[in-house]
């Protein structure tokens, strides 16, 4: 536990950092500047913001838990500051509704994994489990997952696969008991989901983004931290290629997705400068 404890504190020290930072960038943006990106940022900030749906069930009474529609079919449950230990920051899973299925996107922590369950059984029949990566504060949930639910499987990039049998944080140790829990995430059961999927490398070697085409909402995992009006990028210290990710998160100007939400932050509209105001400001030169 004090492993888990040291990690969540490195998080919420990270996040910190980069919401300090986003409210500088947001100064400066607010200076006497010429660029493009000022004018429209500052446009983009004043008029468009994303308030997404709070949904409660009479039954259901996990501290600290919150569930929110984003779309007809994609749902996020969030837990909030303090909820896994006293330190940790936002985690966030979603859960995609596909006619009577629901397909499960990432686990969070273990702790978390009981109110993600009991939401999932009440919008439909849980169907599959898609890892963004194997950080271990996205897949710790998974041997509850398994237990409670007979034949679902977990699927993860097969690069992650690799990294999460080595055992080595930020990954789940060995003790953990993860290998073997994982089957490779593929085109077909991306789409049996009704989503589709970009591998977006840096942050971790297989990372992996889902977009639900229909309702036009991008799960984005740790390729970005968000606020409820700018992009920021992962926490640099569990971040090995951090111009790689920076790069990898173009691809939102592909996509133009309605909604892009995180595994860590708030939900946000897309606009065309979310990407350029993060790789100005945070991508190292070549």
């Amino acid at each position: 536990m004090n492993k888990r404890i040291v990690f969540i504190g490195s998080i919420v020290f990270g996040v910190v950092v980069l919401l300090v930072i986003g409210g500088m960038i947001g100064k400066s943006l607010n200076s006497e500047r010429n660029d493009n990106i000022t004018v429209e940022t500052l446009k983009n900030e004043k008029n468009q913001k994303f308030t997404p749906k709070k949904i409660t069930f009479d039954d259901i009474n996990i501290e600290g838990m919150e569930v929110t529609k984003l779309s007809s079919s994609v749902y996020k449950v969030g837990f909030l500051p303090g909820t896994i230990v006293e330190t940790a920051p936002t985690v966030n899973v979603w859960l995609v509704v596909n006619g009577e299925d629901v397909h499960i996107i990432d686990t969070g922590f273990a702790e978390m994994t009981e109110g993600v369950m009991q939401v999932a059984e009440k919008l439909g029949t849980p169907a599959s489990v898609l890892i963004t990566h194997g950080h271990l504060d996205h897949v710790l949930g998974v041997h509850q997952l398994v237990e409670r639910f007979e034949g679902i499987k977990i699927y993860v990039d097969s690069k992650e696969i690799e990294e999460i049998n080595k055992g080595i944080p930020p990954y789940p140790v060995k003790d953990e008991n993860m290998e073997g829990m994982f089957e490779e995430l593929t085109d077909e059961v991306v789409l049996a989901a009704g989503l589709e999927h970009y591998i977006t490398p840096g942050h971790s070697p297989g990372h992996a983004i889902f977009y639900h085409r229909k309702d036009k909402v991008l799960m984005v995992g740790d390729l970005f931290i968000t606020t409820d009006t700018r992009l920021l990028p992962p926490i640099k210290r569990f971040t090995p290629d951090m111009n790689e990710s920076i790069d990898s998160g173009s691809i939102v100007d592909e996509i133009k997705p309605r909604i892009i939400t995180s595994s860590h932050g708030d939900d946000l509209l897309y606009t065309k400068d979310l990407y350029t105001q993060l790789a100005y400001f945070f991508r190292d030169a070549d």
